[in-house]
C-alpha cells in the first residue's frame, strides 16, 4: 500500500472516530494533521481549530509536529495559537 493511499486510510478512521465520539479531540488534532500533510490548509486550520476547542492541549506536540509544518508559516495557525494559549490561565509546557 502507498503512503498516500495509507493516508487516507487514516483520514478516513478519523472521520469515523470523530463520528463515533464528537468530542475526541485527538482524532480532530489527527485529522488537522492528515489535511495538512495533504496540502489542504484551511480545512487543516478548520480541525486543529477544533481539537482545541475539544480540549486538545498539548502546545509542546503542536510546536513541534512536524505534521504541522506547512501550517506554521500561516496567519489563521499564529492567530489560533495566539488565542486558544494566550488566553488559558493555565501555562502548558512548550517545547522551544
Amino acid at each position: 500500500m502507498k503512503a498516500k493511499d495509507r493516508q487516507k486510510e487514516g483520514r478516513l478512521c478519523y472521520e469515523r472516530a470523530i463520528e463515533l465520539d464528537p468530542e475526541m479531540a485527538v482524532a480532530y488534532y489527527s485529522l488537522a494533521c492528515c489535511h495538512a500533510l495533504e496540502g489542504k490548509k484551511k480545512v487543516a486550520l478548520k480541525q486543529l481549530k477544533l481539537a482545541l476547542e475539544k480540549g486538545f492541549c498539548n502546545r509542546g506536540h503542536i510546536n513541534s509536529d512536524s505534521d504541522m509544518d506547512s501550517l506554521r508559516e500561516e496567519p489563521g495557525f499564529k492567530e489560533l495559537m495566539k488565542l486558544i494559549f494566550d488566553s488559558w490561565f493555565f501555562e502548558v509546557p512548550v517545547n522551544e
